[in-house]
């Protein structure tokens, strides 16, 4: 509505409101008159409401001319107000899932009427259980134009797969946890107890897969859903077989320190040491490693399943073929680090994530995550899936090192106050991506040529199991079958080394370098290829690749 004058003018003029119900508009007709006539906006609004059409459409820059008319003394005839009909429009989804209608309310025409937009809507094949009877009422009361949705369809759900219940609960550890004194001393050795079980224990139930419900859309037409997969246990589980009770039940065949999987389960024998040092000497051993206290410098330990160490790390290597849980801290030397050129002589390398208190100028490699609770100062990290400081509680500082994570990496803070050169990378490196390429351009050629030699070997057996090919053409089809084994032996080699490649694996979430507090200058960012540096401090900031450059969100 536009700025109204509302100011009485005098002049000798009529005014004559002329309402046409038939054809639904209102004019306003100046003459002039012998007597003079005060007029003014609120005036005009009075006369037309008393005209019993206060509600039609009024067109206030007609009356403003009207009035601006009027005191020039000119005389004039307008049309100031029209009667209008509610308006609106059906619309369904592309999917048939939804339908939204777009209303124009009415004024001072026939107004909008649930039963009404209920009827068409059946006459437009959509399934009256579908249909909102809340949403049509309310639009009897709207007054201004307006877009909502009055049906829905519901949509199917797609069945759940085979389903794998741990029996022993989730972790196969009670969360006991390291304890701290009043004067904020750790102790280490009051850390996690570790489970085993004995031979016959029941440790997976897989449970079958469902149907899923099925959906309909707003025609009333049943979608039917995906069902679940049945997806079987694990085929290599050691340690563990099928319950003679029950087929869907695994039991442990063995004691030991059960590992639970996503699709089954199986129990390696636990070796258990006090601590790890001299006494003990190097370990190698097929199966977990429990150890109470400390690894001591110098220690090489190498074994195929977990490593549990209660105490910390210092200076020494070990190697799981699943998971490492260090209750306290690995630590490495700078001394040594500077005579090996860098390389950190405190190395944790595992086929599955690693857990620590804290890391200092360490080396930790972990195929799944890499779990850190207080602070990693000039180490070198590297996960296949996530880094994550500080989650637990802890101050979840990352200063300094090189740190390379396939998902994402979170702390609490990104580098120090003193602006320590820290180095992170996401997702695949600008070498990854281009090596990818190469390889599956190579691959994509091999299989072509494969293809060319296979057809040809085809062709030529076929006149020899007809006795119809000559010398020439066996000799090249003896020469054709060795080169196909050759070809097999050389894209098996490119797929290996494909599959060596480490890139990000994205389930829902792009990588990303998260600083849940803050990120402090000098840390050189590196997600998917494209590099960043941070030239300021910045409070809780994620960053991401977009557009080929890298932003925060």
């Amino acid at each position: 509505m536009p700025i109204l004058n509302k100011k009485n003018t005098s002049a000798n003029m009529s005014l004559e409101l002329k309402v046409s119900q038939d054809l639904g508009v209102a004019h306003a007709a100046l003459t002039p008159s012998d007597s003079p006539l005060e007029l003014s906006m609120d005036i005009l609004t009075r006369m037309i409401s008393e005209h019993g059409i206060a509600d039609w459409d009024i067109d206030f820059t007609a009356l403003e001319k009207l009035l601006a008319d009027f005191a020039k003394g000119i005389p004039t005839e307008t049309l100031f107000a029209t009667r209008l009909d509610a308006e609106w429009d059906f619309k369904v989804s592309n999917d048939k899932m939804v339908v939204q209608i777009k209303v124009k309310p009415a004024k001072g025409g026939t107004p909008i009427q649930a039963k009404t937009l209920l009827q068409q809507l059946i006459g437009l094949k959509i399934d009256q259980k579908r249909i909102n009877g809340r949403a049509l009422k309310a639009l009897e009361t709207l007054t201004k134009p307006a877009k909502t949705v009055v049906a829905t369809g519901k949509k199917a759900v797609m069945g759940r797969n085979s389903r794998f219940e741990s029996l022993i609960g989730d972790e196969p550890e009670a969360q006991n946890g390291p304890k701290e004194d009043a004067s904020g001393r750790v102790d280490f050795l009051a850390g996690k107890d570790y489970l085993t079980v004995e031979e016959g224990t029941p440790l997976v139930r897989r449970h079958p897969p469902t149907n899923g419900q099925v959906g309909m859309d707003v025609y009333g037409k049943i979608i039917q859903p995906t069902p679940g997969k049945s997806i079987p246990f694990a085929e290599d589980m050691q340690g563990v077989a099928m319950s003679d009770a029950d087929s869907e039940v695994l039991v442990s065949t063995t004691a030991g320190h059960p590992i639970i999987l996503s699709d089954g389960a199986k129990v390696d024998p636990t070796l258990k040491f006090d601590n790890v040092g001299l006494n003990t000497g190097h370990i190698t051993f097929d199966g977990s490693l429990d150890i109470r206290g400390d690894v001591m410098s110098g220690i090489n330990i190498d074994v195929t399943g977990d490593v549990f160490i209660k105490g910390s790390v210092e200076s020494a290597t070990i190697s799981a073929g699943n998971d490492i849980h260090i209750g306290g801290g690995a630590l490495g030397n700078i001394d040594l680090r500077e005579q090996e050129g860098g390389q950190s002589e405190c190395r944790l390398t595992a086929q599955g994530s690693v857990e620590v208190r804290y890391a200092n100028l360490a080396a930790i490699e972990a195929k799944k995550d890499i779990i850190i609770r207080e602070y990693s100062f000039n180490s070198d990290l590297d996960a296949g899936n996530i880094i994550q400081l500080g989650q637990t509680g802890g101050k979840g500082n990352l200063v300094g090192g090189n740190i390379v994570a396939g998902q994402a990496v979170t702390a609490k803070v990104l580098g120090s106050q003193a602006y320590v050169h820290t180095r992170i990378q996401v997702g695949a490196s600008r070498n990854d991506l281009e090596q990818a390429l190469h390889l599956k351009r190579l691959h994509t050629e091999r299989v072509k040529k494969m293809a060319q030699m296979k057809a040809y070997y085809m062709l030529v057996k076929t006149k020899i199991e007809n006795n119809s090919a000559t010398a020439d053409e066996k000799h090249k089809a003896r020469q054709a079958q060795e080169s196909m084994k050759q070809m097999q032996e050389i894209l098996l080699d490119i797929e290996g080394k494909m599959n060596s490649i480490k890139f990000a694996k994205f389930i829902t979430d792009a990588p990303n370098i998260t600083a849940n507090q803050e990120c402090f200058p000098n840390c050189f960012l590196t997600i998917n290829g494209s590099s960043f540096k941070t030239d300021r401090e910045y409070r809780a900031v994620s960053f991401i690749r977009k557009g080929g450059r890298i932003t925060t969100r």
